[in-house]
């Protein structure tokens, strides 16, 4: 018996329609042509997240695909592994009493301290959030964000993005890997979504000037990853709609609010504080990559001054609010010895290089 199956190779936000065969070693994965498409053995198999329910979604993942995932409803293979000697991956399975009560408790605590209008309760609120679970988001808001705005994979620019996004990621702590997309669009502007997902807009790259901008732009928001920045809002825009759609694993009903997330990330501003623990982090970031850390202030500075006759932000400045004070603080940083090992500055990419990444889109 074949399963029907959604499959994520880890590496894009793009989903894949398969079918999975239930062997005695392992899983056959194959693609809508009935090709075979991968093999996942059962030693290294696992759930993803928490699952509720025995016919809730299931999401696997196999210890050497690194972030490929396999989504499928999961009672009926579930029982054809084990009857078949597999592991028994239901070990995790929660009842829906667990669910409700978790919920309900979420919902007292809001209601009681008004947790989700208070700013100080926001950040632990969002580092509460399970890892798989905002993981999942993540994944989710992109693929709904490519539904409206194409992916730009062009080989040759994909390759340079991968360098430069892995460069950066090797200086972090970041719980989950990295992921970089750049989408068709002449907006310039970039977002943090949760889970490490960064969305690049083409037209910041039509934009920069320079690779160490874009490095600068990147670094920055992946300070807003790091400190949580994405969830906080979407807590506090969405209120426990988000928090018990994450406790119940999302399904159909997390895919249908990924556009409005997606929404409400685009349309809701950064405050100052958080624009400026950002930038601090990007100087941060930069400096242990080896990175020249002047781009970020040069990108800020060129696009205040943007198309002033019309007396309009440009789109970044719109959801990334600059103060007055922001890109001397950020200059400041700059200048100031570093606090610890740093790499000797360099620039971000080659000039062919640069040159390849902007035209990933083509």
């Amino acid at each position: 018996m074949r399963h029907s199956a959604s499959y994520t190779d880890g590496r894009t936000a793009q989903r894949h329609e398969v079918s999975v065969q239930v062997e005695r070693n392992g899983l056959s994965i194959y693609d809508r042509e009935g090709a075979l498409l991968a093999q996942w053995p059962y030693a290294g198999l696992s759930t993803a997240e928490e699952v509720y329910g025995a016919e809730a979604p299931l999401r696997l993942r196999h210890r050497a695909r690194g972030d490929a995932t396999l989504t499928l409803a999961g009672g009926a293979l579930l029982r054809e592994v084990e009857a078949l000697g597999g592991p028994r991956l239901r070990g995790r399975l929660r009842p829906g009493w667990v669910l409700a009560a978790a919920a309900l408790g979420l919902a007292a605590v809001a209601v009681v301290a008004g947790a989700l209008w208070l700013p100080a309760l926001l950040a632990p609120l969002a580092r509460w959030v399970p890892v798989r679970w905002e993981e999942a988001l993540g994944q989710r808001i992109v693929h709904q964000t490519t539904q409206a705005y194409p992916l730009c994979t062009a080989p040759a620019g994909q390759r340079v993005l991968e360098v430069l996004r892995a460069r950066l990621e090797a200086q972090t702590a970041l719980p989950y890997p990295l992921h970089v997309h750049v989408v068709r669009s002449d907006v310039p502007n970039a977002f943090a979504m949760p889970g490490g997902q960064i969305v690049v807009l083409q037209g910041l790259l039509q934009v920069a000037h320079s690779p160490d901008e874009l490095a600068g732009v990147l670094a920055h928001e992946i300070g807003h990853v790091e400190r949580h920045h994405p969830m906080r809002g979407l807590i506090r825009a969405t209120g426990l709609a988000l928090a018990v759609q994450a406790l119940t694993g999302g399904g159909s009903g997390l895919d249908a609010a990924a556009g409005r997330f997606a929404q409400t990330l685009v349309l809701t501003a950064y405050s100052r504080q958080a624009e400026a623990d950002a930038d601090a982090y990007a100087v941060a970031l930069l400096r242990r990559a080896g990175l020249r850390t002047t781009g970020l202030a040069d990108f800020l500075r060129r696009m205040a001054v943007r198309e002033p006759q019309t007396g309009a932000l440009p789109t970044l400045l719109a959801t990334h609010p600059l103060s007055a004070n922001r890109i001397a603080a950020i200059e400041a940083a700059a200048r100031a010895p570093a606090g610890g090992p740093a790499a000797a500055a360099g620039p971000a990419l080659a000039p062919a290089d640069w040159q390849a990444l902007r035209r990933i889109c083509q």
